[in-house]
C-alpha cells in the first residue's frame, strides 16, 4: 500500500517502534539507570523527542 494513499474515515492504523532495553543499564538518552517499566517508557519518549529514529525503525500496519 502506498504511504500517500488516502484512507477511509474510521480506519485504524497501528504504528510500532520496537525498542529493547536492558534493566540495570543506563539509558542512552535519559542518562538514567533503567530499573522500571516507567524508566523504559521515559527512555522511549526521550528517543522520540531527540529524533533518534531511522525510517527503517518505524513499522505501520493498516487495517482494511
Amino acid at each position: 500500500m502506498s504511504s500517500n494513499k488516502e484512507l477511509k474515515e474510521g480506519q485504524e492504523i497501528t504504528i510500532n517502534i520496537p525498542f529493547t532495553y536492558t534493566i540495570g543499564e543506563e539509558g542512552f538518552n535519559s542518562g538514567k539507570v533503567l530499573k522500571t517499566i516507567q524508566d523504559c517508557k521515559d527512555e522511549v519518549l526521550a528517543e522520540i523527542e531527540n529524533r533518534n529514529l531511522n525510517h527503517g525503525e518505524v513499522f505501520m500496519e493498516v487495517r482494511e
